[in-house]
Parts: structure tokens; C-alpha cells; sequence
């Protein structure tokens, strides 16, 4: 596909079917990095991408590393062996690596520490390099799935430890509505937003997503009605040493600075539940939203929000002269479902 392009594989998080690769996708297309997705299977994506793929190591909360693909295929152990067999190993020469094993839900019957065992043979019978399990040179990494395989050379690890540092109930602030942080940064990352971008959240809560988008590089407008969610979120914001945003009391869907453009507007739109509607029915907060979003969204600009299931919205986004580019279902408990949406404003 000419000068530029290579080929990586990614195991992704196995915490939703669907969302990993979506926001994989939504962080290149940010980034504006050309690419193609050749396969998935299960939490293996392989894909060929033109330049590098870090933007992904520095934003992504649901993708746990990525490596150079050397070669990949079909079958078990045995094939996997066959192709560790046919790779040119030489760039190993006067280097020390290790295997590691990847199985997702596959190869049951063989154990990931025979095939890291039987692999390290191979590589090291067609290679000057040396065996070093700690701190190698390199890592060989081979990930298999109930049908495919994956064997590469890792080029990063995802680092979420700062993700699970702000986990809702280690906030100062916490309610028990308040958004992980990870699938908070998952949503902001379906905006495709860049650094620099406005990304408004008109019911902030306890401000996760504000929280998120600053991380990134973002200016965060972060708007409630609730005076606590307000001092709460700011609080928070604090807490993160979260500098580029800005936290308000105001009646979002009445905001009266819709001249003020934005870019992006990310948010979970309350419920009744945990979190009030202050009298609004679910369909009115949807279809306000999406005349806020008509509203000051700058062009091109991307709505995500997430509602309970049971809504029919399509007309209401077709209504507001957007488009629906991805959607999401995600189980938060037997009671209840919601969806993310993802439109645009062409």
C-alpha cells in the first residue's frame, strides 16, 4: 500500500463487544492517521495504518497493547509454530528477547507457557539473539483466539494505572451516578476530538467526562443544574490538577452562550434514577440535546450521548439535520441498558 504503511495487531479490552474497537477507530481518524482494518476476531484486531499508532498508547482506555505484525494466520499451535518458522528473525541478532502467550479464550488444550516455551526455540535456532526474561530488547508477542493468530514484535503497553486512579469512589466527590473513568474516556475519544477542541458537557455530573477531556488536551465546559454536582465537579477537577476546563451552574438546554461555538459535546444524560431530570421527560432531554448540539456545534463538529435503552431517537437525530455514525449498548446492571450514540453535524 506504499512507503509508510505496516501492519500492527491489537489485543483489545474484553470489558464490551463492541466499544474497543470503536474508540481504536475514532482515535486514528482523530489523529488523522490513514488505515484498514484486515481482520478481527474477538479482542485480536489486525490492522495496516500509515505512520505510527502512539496516539492510541497516549488516549485509549479499552485497548491493552499493540505490536508490529511478523506474520499471522489460522489454526493452532501447531500453525503458529509453522509460522514462527518462517519469519526472518535476524533483526534479533546480538539483541536478548522473550515470548509472551496471549490466549483469548482459545487453545484450551495447550498451555500458554509451552507455546511461549516452543516459540522461544524457534526464534532462538534462527536468530543470534539471546533469552532474556526481564527488560528484553525485545518482546515477542503471539496472540491467539479461538480461530486465528497473531505473532509480533510489542511496540507498547496501554498504561491505564492513571485510569484506575480516578475510579469514581477515589474522587473527593462520588455519587453513585458518577461515569468510570474509563468508559468516560472512551466516550470523549468517540468524539474524535483533538487537543485544542471545546468539548462541552452540558450535564456533567460529578465530572468525569470534563475530567477526561482535559487529560487529552481538551478545553472542558462542564454545565449542571444541581448546585452540589456543580461545587462537586469542581472539586474534582481540582483534585486532578485539571486546568483547561471551565464548571457553571446553568440550564443547559436553555444556555444562553450558543454563540460560543464548541466542538465536541460528550455526555451521559440523565436518567431519574440516581440523577434528576429536574422535571424534563427522557425524549425532552434527547431532543434538547440534540437542538444544543444543532445549535453550537462548530461544523463537522460530534455529538456523543448515552441514554437508557427503550428511546426511540432516530427521528428526533434525523429531525435535528444530523447523522447517527456509530451506537453502543452497554449492560449497566439487569435493570438497565444504555446506549451511546454518536452523530454528526455535517
Amino acid at each position: 500500500m506504499g512507503a509508510g504503511w505496516r501492519t500492527y495487531s491489537l489485543l483489545l479490552s474484553g470489558e464490551h463487544p463492541t466499544l474497543p474497537l470503536a474508540e481504536v477507530l475514532a482515535i486514528l481518524e482523530a489523529e488523522g492517521v490513514p488505515f484498514e482494518v484486515l481482520s478481527r476476531d474477538g479482542r485480536l484486531v489486525r490492522l495496516r495504518a500509515k505512520g505510527l499508532l502512539d496516539s492510541i498508547e497516549r488516549r485509549a482506555a479499552l485497548c491493552h497493547m499493540c505490536c508490529a505484525e511478523l506474520a499471522s494466520g489460522e489454526g493452532g499451535a501447531e500453525d503458529v509454530l509453522e509460522a514462527a518458522k518462517g519469519i526472518d528473525w535476524s533483526f534479533l541478532d546480538g539483541k536478548t528477547f522473550s515470548v509472551r502467550v496471549y490466549k483469548c479464550g482459545a487453545l484450551s488444550r495447550v498451555s500458554g507457557a509451552s507455546l511461549e516455551r516452543a516459540v522461544g526455540e524457534v526464534v532462538a535456532k534462527r536468530s543470534r539473539g539471546r533469552v532474556r526474561l526481564l527488560k528484553p530488547d525485545v518482546e515477542v508477542v503471539v496472540i491467539v483466539t479461538s480461530k486465528s493468530f497473531s505473532i509480533g514484535t510489542l511496540l507498547f503497553r496501554v498504561d491505564r494505572r492513571g485510569l484506575a486512579a480516578r475510579r469514581p469512589r477515589l474522587r473527593p466527590f462520588f455519587r453513585p451516578s458518577s461515569l468510570d473513568s474509563k468508559l468516560a474516556r472512551a466516550l470523549v475519544n468517540l468524539s474524535r476530538c483533538r487537543p485544542g477542541d471545546v468539548v462541552l458537557d452540558p450535564f456533567a455530573g460529578s465530572g468525569s467526562i470534563g475530567v477526561e477531556a482535559a487529560l487529552l488536551g481538551c478545553y472542558s465546559v462542564n454545565l449542571d443544574l444541581d448546585e452540589e454536582m456543580v461545587s462537586g465537579c469542581a472539586l474534582n477537577m481540582a483534585f486532578y490538577d485539571v486546568e483547561a476546563g471551565d464548571v457553571a451552574r446553568a440550564d443547559s438546554l436553555l444556555w444562553p452562550l450558543r454563540e460560543q461555538g464548541v466542538d465536541r459535546i460528550v455526555t451521559d444524560l440523565p436518567y431519574g434514577r440516581t440523577s434528576s431530570t429536574h422535571g424534563r421527560t427522557r425524549l425532552e432531554l434527547v431532543s434538547g440535546l440534540l437542538s444544543l448540539a444543532g445549535a453550537v456545534l462548530r461544523g463537522g463538529g460530534v455529538a456523543v450521548f448515552m441514554h437508557e435503552r427503550g428511546l426511540e431517537v432516530e427521528d428526533l437525530v434525523s429531525d435535528a439535520g444530523a447523522r447517527l455514525i456509530d451506537q453502543h449498548e452497554i449492560r449497566v446492571h439487569g435493570g438497565l441498558t444504555r446506549v451511546v450514540r454518536v452523530v454528526a453535524f455535517d
